[in-house]
Protein backbone atom coordinates (compact mmCIF):
# COMPACT_ATOMS: atom_id res chain seq x y z
CA UNK A 1 0.00 0.00 0.00
CA UNK A 2 1.70 3.59 -1.11
CA UNK A 3 1.67 6.13 1.10
CA UNK A 4 -0.16 9.61 0.63
CA UNK A 5 2.54 11.44 -0.60
CA UNK A 6 3.38 8.70 -3.34
CA UNK A 7 0.01 8.95 -4.40
CA UNK A 8 -0.12 13.05 -4.90
CA UNK A 9 3.22 12.37 -6.64
CA UNK A 10 1.78 9.64 -9.39
CA UNK A 11 -1.30 11.83 -10.07
CA UNK A 12 0.73 15.04 -10.62
CA UNK A 13 2.89 12.64 -13.04
CA UNK A 14 0.06 11.48 -14.92
CA UNK A 15 -1.70 14.91 -14.96
CA UNK A 16 -0.32 18.29 -16.56
CA UNK A 17 -2.98 19.73 -14.70
CA UNK A 18 -4.10 18.75 -11.08
CA UNK A 19 -6.63 20.60 -8.60
CA UNK A 20 -7.81 19.53 -5.29
CA UNK A 21 -10.41 20.93 -3.59
CA UNK A 22 -13.68 20.16 -1.26
CA UNK A 23 -16.60 18.53 -3.61
CA UNK A 24 -16.61 16.76 -6.79
CA UNK A 25 -15.96 17.60 -10.12
CA UNK A 26 -19.95 18.25 -10.98
CA UNK A 27 -20.38 20.18 -8.30
CA UNK A 28 -17.23 21.57 -6.50
CA UNK A 29 -17.03 23.22 -3.28
CA UNK A 30 -13.48 24.89 -2.94
CA UNK A 31 -14.80 28.65 -4.20
CA UNK A 32 -14.81 28.33 -7.79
Amino acid sequence: MSSIDDVIKEEIANNKILIYGKGTKSAPQCGF
